[in-house]
């Protein structure tokens, strides 16, 4: 999944739009993508159940997992520069 996330090209004019869409469709503020770097701690807690449900023997740790989203949204931040 990592893998084929690295190779989409989330900046095409396509996925920006899907995005939008997507963020609308839940009302959210597509700013709230801007934030997700601050929010390390308030997901971490969580990871505990990722691992137990995951059959992934080869499951990176939390904060890999947490630094590829983060470098990922911020290719995408002319969504909340509008």
């Amino acid at each position: 999944m990592v893998f084929l996330l690295t190779r989409m090209n989330l900046c095409s004019p396509e996925n920006l739009e899907l995005v939008r869409h997507i963020f609308a469709a839940k009302e959210v503020p597509l700013r709230l993508l801007g934030k997700i770097k601050d929010q390390r701690e308030f997901h971490r807690p969580d990871w505990d159940s990722v691992r137990a449900s995951s059959n992934n023997p080869d499951l990176a740790e939390f904060d890999d997992y947490f630094d590829f989203v983060v470098e990922r949204v911020s290719s995408m931040k002319a969504l909340w520069e509008e």
